[in-house]
């Protein structure tokens, strides 16, 4: 009797196993790898008056670290040396690039709640894994909850929308406070059926020492180079 109750309790302790699409997506983008992009970058923040800021970048895995994002343009001029210094730092705080290998590890949780309507499955989950969402000096994942809306293309699972979110107010630190925090990203196959990150929307409410409270939307456009 007392085995079986270890065995039922150790059962019970286990991870469900994740959706078997969600398993296949994960090895396709593994297989994948990563491929070279331009992004458009279009970020307005309320802490500056709601300016507008335009950039273009690209992004290259074959060259070496710390060389691969190269900043082409700025509302449609030539960067300067200012303007290069402050991408350079920007990126700093991107340890892996924007594209579909990062829904590996952001899909890598417990079983997912899962949702049909139609031809589209939404996989929701309450909390992202530890450490999949690397945002350079802080990991915020532990706040962050995700919905993935998955489809089917060419008889293969395909995701179509990935929402990363803040349920509720978490703050870094105890000092910088976001009050709401929404990453959207769009995905879609390419002519050769290869799965490519499309769009991704950033908007954050939040307060930071020095710079205050205000809300910031950062608007990318991706067009792959290979």
């Amino acid at each position: 009797m007392r085995a079986a109750l270890l065995a039922a309790a150790a059962l019970a302790a286990a991870p469900a196993a994740a959706a078997p699409e969600i398993e296949a997506i994960r090895a396709e983008v593994r297989a994948a790898g990563v491929y070279p992009f331009e992004r458009t970058r279009t970020i307005t923040d309320t802490r500056n008056g709601g300016t507008r800021r335009v950039e273009v970048d690209r992004y290259d895995p074959a060259k070496p670290e710390g060389q691969r994002w190269t900043l082409v343009s700025v509302d449609g001029r030539a960067p300067t040396e200012a303007d290069r210094r402050a991408h350079a730092r920007a990126v700093a705080d991107q340890p892996i690039a924007p594209g579909p290998w990062r829904l590996d590890p952001l899909l890598a949780g417990p079983a997912p709640k899962v949702t049909r309507s139609g031809a589209e499955t939404v996989y929701a989950w309450p909390r992202l894994p530890k450490g999949s969402l690397p945002t350079g000096r802080f990991d915020v994942t532990g706040n962050l909850a995700a919905e993935v809306f998955v489809t089917e293309a060419g008889g293969r699972p395909t995701v179509t929308r990935m929402r990363v979110f803040a349920p509720e107010p978490f703050r870094v630190l105890a000092i910088a406070k976001f009050d709401t925090l929404t990453v959207t990203s769009d995905y879609a196959r390419d002519a050769s059926g290869r799965l490519v990150l499309t769009r991704q929307e950033t908007v954050q409410d939040a307060n930071f020492p020095g710079r205050g409270r205000g809300v910031m939307r950062v608007d990318m456009r991706f067009r792959p180079l290979s």
